[in-house]
C-alpha cells in the first residue's frame, strides 16, 4: 500500500494558564499552511503543563466537544486544512480529570479521545490514569490508516519501574499493526546540556519493537519548548521512519518555536 501524507507539527512555547493567547499564537504559526493531512500539536498544547493541584487547573479542564475552546479550535483548523488534528488538552469527565489527546476529523468531528495512561510526577497533582493505550482509524484520499496514539510518559516504562524491555507502548502499536504513531509530548529536559540527538536516541530505544518489524511505520512527535516554573522542555519535534532500522526524516531544534512540515512518501 503506497500513500503520501502531508504532516505538520506545531512546536510552541505555550502561555502558561492563558490558553486563548496560546491558541492565537498557534493560529498565527499555521496561518500560511493551506492544506495538510495531519496536524499535530503537543501535549497540553494551549494551557502549559505545570499545575500545583486540581484546583489550579480546574477552570481549564474541558470536554472534547464544541462547547469548549480547544475542540472548537481543532475543529475549525481541521475543516480549513481538510486535515486530522491531534491535540493534547486537560480533560474533565464528570468528577474525573485526565491528561488527554483529542483526534478531530477533516469534517470537524471527534474521531478518538485518548487519555494518558502512564502518568509523570507532574501529572499526578491533578490527573488520573487513563484507561489504556488507544488507536484511531483515519482515511487519507481513500487509504485507510491505523494511527497509534501516545502521550509523553506513555512511551516510558510504567512508573519508571517496569522492565525496560517490555516496551509497553510500542509493543501495543506493533500488535495493532499501526501505520503511523502520533506522539504528543511535553518532554522535560534534566540539563541545559541535553541535546536533541540524545532525546532522539532515547525515543528510538523505546520504539525497539517497531525497529524490529518488517513493516514500515512512521513516528510523528510534537513537543513544546521553553521553561515553565523551573522546568525546561526539550523541543525536538520530529518525523522518523521505522522498519528494521530508522531514518530521521525531519526534526526541529531544542528551542526552535516553529512548525515542522514534511511530506511522507510511503511505498
Amino acid at each position: 500500500m503506497s500513500f503520501n501524507l502531508d504532516v505538520v507539527c506545531v512546536q510552541i512555547l505555550p502561555v502558561h494558564l492563558r490558553p486563548e493567547e496560546t491558541m492565537e499564537k498557534a493560529l498565527k504559526m499555521i496561518a500560511d499552511i493551506q492544506n495538510a493531512d495531519v496536524l499535530v500539536l503537543p501535549e497540553m498544547a494551549f494551557t502549559g503543563y505545570s499545575f500545583r493541584d486540581r484546583q489550579e487547573i480546574s477552570r481549564l479542564l474541558e470536554e472534547p466537544n464544541d462547547q469548549y475552546p480547544t475542540f472548537r479550535w481543532c475543529s475549525e483548523q481541521a475543516t480549513r486544512l481538510m486535515a486530522y488534528v491531534f491535540c493534547g488538552y486537560p480533560e474533565k469527565f464528570g468528577d474525573h480529570a485526565y491528561n488527554s489527546m483529542m483526534v478531530v476529523s477533516p469534517n470537524g468531528q471527534l474521531v478518538q479521545n485518548c487519555r494518558k495512561t502512564f502518568l509523570f510526577e507532574m501529572d499526578k497533582t491533578w490527573a488520573e490514569e487513563g484507561d489504556g493505550f488507544k488507536c484511531a482509524d483515519i482515511e487519507i484520499r481513500g487509504r485507510r490508516l491505523k494511527v497509534g496514539l501516545g502521550i509523553c510518559m506513555d512511551i516510558n516504562p510504567y512508573e519508571f519501574k517496569a522492565d525496560f524491555e517490555l516496551f509497553e507502548l510500542s509493543t501495543f502499536w506493533k500488535t495493532n499493526n499501526v501505520d503511523i504513531c502520533v506522539f504528543c509530548t511535553n518532554w522535560t529536559s534534566s540539563s541545559d546540556n541535553d541535546t536533541p540527538q540524545e532525546l532522539l536516541r532515547y525515543w528510538l530505544m523505546r520504539l525497539y519493537p517497531l525497529l524490529k518489524s518488517n513493516k514500515k511505520t512512521y513516528f510523528i512527535a510534537a513537543d513544546r519548548i521553553g521553561s515553565e516554573r523551573g522546568t525546561n522542555y526539550s523541543g525536538t519535534s520530529c518525523v522518523i521512519q521505522l522498519s528494521n532500522s530508522y531514518k530521521i526524516l525531519k526534526t526541529l531544534g531544542k528551542s526552535e518555536e516553529s512548525i515542522l512540515a514534511y511530506k511522507i512518501k510511503h511505498s
